[in-house]
């Protein structure tokens, strides 16, 4: 399940929160598990975490590259 995922604002975020696909990729690239990201992120369930990464991992090249956009815009503030 991919459509879980919604671009708005100039930004991905988990459909229906305001939980950004950032913060459930950067956990899952620290090597969290969906429990412990829920545990950070309770709006989001386990399932949706599991969607998110799914999502992340068939668009990886377009999402490194938003990443790294962002990365870079918040060190140029």
């Amino acid at each position: 399940m991919t459509d879980c995922v919604e671009f708005r604002e100039k930004n991905y975020f988990i459909r229906g929160t305001r939980v950004s696909l950032d913060s459930i990729v950067y956990g899952h690239l620290n090597g969290d598990s969906a429990q412990v990201i829920h545990d950070q992120f309770p709006a989001v369930s386990p399932e949706q975490i599991k969607s998110g990464i799914e999502y992340y991992r068939a668009n990886q090249a377009t999402i490194d590259v938003y990443l790294r956009r962002k990365r870079e815009e918040f060190e140029a503030a």
